[in-house]
């Protein structure tokens, strides 16, 4: 397996709104990048090729720096519909979501494709550590899971 690696330019051609080397300096993107990293494996695999994990990861860290930019400016990516100053009064939105990992990554156009693009690669979905045998009835060797 090798490992895919973060490369700022070709980011920046891709994702042009982070093309400002001042606001967004390749160390801050390289974090976002490593952050990302946490979220799916930078190494290839067989089940997606290099080509779609790279893309798969520049969106997430796309993702992340989007969303961590819109909540350090204020706008949105917050739980709540209304705020009163006096009397303190808040009102707590419940996201319209399966859960909420969807909720979170569905708040930027990157996120939207990152899913997407996953929901298309993962059909059938991934199973990750731990055995089988947890999530059924009735194990492989026939016992009943209590």
């Amino acid at each position: 397996m090798a490992q895919v690696v973060f490369d700022p330019e070709a980011f920046r051609a891709l994702f042009p709104e982070f093309a400002d080397e001042t606001t967004y300096p390749d160390a801050t993107l390289q974090m976002y990048w490593d952050m990302a990293t946490c979220y799916i494996s930078d190494q290839s695999n067989d089940c997606l090729s290099e080509t779609c994990l790279t893309l798969l990861i520049n969106l997430l860290t796309a993702h992340l720096a989007k969303f961590n930019t819109n909540t350090n400016s204020g706008d949105g990516n917050a739980l709540v519909e209304s705020a009163t100053i006096d009397d303190v009064s808040i009102k707590a939105a419940i996201p319209d979501v399966d859960d909420i990992f969807n909720w979170w990554i569905l708040q930027t156009d990157y996120g939207v494709q990152y899913y997407a693009i996953l929901s298309t690669q993962a059909a059938g979905g991934f199973y990750i550590g731990g055995s089988l045998d947890f999530n059924a009835f009735r194990g492989a060797s026939g016992n009943f899971n209590a």
